[in-house]
């Protein structure tokens, strides 16, 4: 992708025939605050450290982290460990800074050991936007108010020319 919008953030993964890779997150902000957090899933039993960046402010503030919308740290190195990752770990997780602004969500997968990834299509709830059908949307919106766009204008123009007449061999020709 060579230009990306908060909307591209979400799970990716790729196929080929019955095959699927894993899933990855991949968040994309335009905001001052981001989360850096494991876009694979990770095992149960190891360690994740999430840290809460800028990207143009520096900064000495603690952040506030939070999962599924609670908040569950406060931490002055901005860097929350979780030292034994448990698939209760697994949710969607979001930074703050006071004064400078919160993170976009990113969900933080766990997967058990011993166990098979999960079908495909089961997703973690709050996934990213359906942007295939949103950005369909969008073109035919565009297309449709061009052509309205157009049709008007040419209605417009064709009114206000005056009436001309053309001469064509020995026919004058009036055109309306």
């Amino acid at each position: 992708m060579k230009f990306m919008i908060s909307w591209d953030s979400g799970m990716y993964w790729c196929e080929s025939g019955a095959e699927r890779s894993k899933t990855i997150n991949i968040t994309v902000t335009d905001g001052d605050v981001m989360l850096d957090s494991p876009a694979l899933p990770v095992m149960e039993g190891g360690v994740v450290t999430l840290r809460c960046r800028t990207k143009n402010t520096p900064s000495s503030l603690p952040a506030d982290f939070y999962k599924d919308g609670s908040l569950i740290s406060t931490q002055s190195t901005r860097e929350m460990t979780i030292p034994a990752v448990s698939k209760s770990d697994e949710g969607l997780y979001k930074c703050k800074i006071s004064g400078l602004g919160e993170s976009p969500h990113s969900w933080l997968a766990v997967t058990e050991t011993n166990s098979t990834p999960p079908p495909p299509s089961s997703s973690p709830p709050l996934s990213s936007p359906p942007h295939i059908p949103v950005v369909c949307f969008v073109k035919v919106c565009v297309v449709v108010l061009l052509v309205l766009l157009m049709s008007g204008m040419w209605c417009f123009w064709r009114k206000r020319l005056p009436d001309r007449e053309v001469e064509v061999g020995a026919h004058t020709v009036t055109s309306e």
